[in-house]
């Protein structure tokens, strides 16, 4: 399992948990950080091996 910090924007919040429970990432640690033009949610993810490419791959953009 590797740990992963994401950050995705507000409006991706169903989706990307969606997605995350489907395939069954464990979610460390989440909180919003509120920019006065900008809202985000940053989300620790625990990604088992067998998933993490995948998970690359759909959240290449959002991996900080």
């Amino acid at each position: 399992m590797k740990r992963v910090k994401i950050v995705i924007p507000i409006a991706q919040d169903e989706a990307t948990a969606q997605w995350l429970f489907d395939k069954n990432i464990r979610v460390l640690m989440s909180y919003s950080k509120d920019d006065f033009f900008d809202s985000k949610i940053v989300v620790i993810c625990g990604v088992p091996d067998e998933v993490l490419a995948e998970f690359q791959t759909q959240f290449k953009s959002y991996m900080k």
